[in-house]
């Protein structure tokens, strides 16, 4: 899952990589099988992946879903997953209660948060923001090869190196 502890972890690795191999620029590939999780530290890895000074590459393995989809796109690198992983996307959701005044403000809030989930798809991929909106309405999921015709990635993984 990720949750508020996910991106601290992910900064603290990709650090301590740096600091082993006394490399900063070298890329470093972030493996991603999920379910998703938490829409504010899956945007916060996203602003981790974009401000890291060397390339991230992102892999998806089996489920890549909600807060994962996002992690996946954000690759700096090159972006890839499995033939039978699935990406699955959809607006996000949570439970508001509370006085009417703080639920307005609450509703708001997760109006503008959504448009960010939309304009970071929008950016990273070669579909619109309006395409994006449409097609979180309700859960899709999304195919290998509809992640890679929609630009999510930018190939499908079929083999792979040893890297260790």
């Amino acid at each position: 899952d990720i949750e508020i502890f996910t991106p601290a972890f992910i900064r603290r690795r990709i650090d301590a990589i740096v600091k082993m191999t006394n490399d900063s620029t070298s890329p470093i590939t972030l493996s991603i099988s999920s379910y998703g999780g938490d829409v504010y530290a899956g945007l916060a890895i996203c602003d981790l992946i974009k401000g890291a000074p060397m390339p991230i590459n992102t892999i998806g393995y089996g489920p890549v879903m909600s807060a994962a989809g996002f992690i996946l796109v954000s690759g700096t690198g090159t972006r890839k997953i499995t033939k039978n992983s699935y990406v699955m996307i959809h607006d996000i959701f949570g439970m508001i209660k509370g006085r009417s005044s703080d639920v307005i403000t609450e509703t708001d809030h997760w109006k503008g948060l959504q448009t960010v989930c939309y304009k970071l798809f929008a950016e990273r991929t070669n579909k619109p923001v309006s395409f994006w909106k449409t097609k979180s309405k309700s859960t899709y999921y999304l195919t290998a090869d509809d992640a890679k015709k929609f630009g999510i990635i930018d190939e499908v993984l079929t083999t792979w190196k040893i890297t260790i």
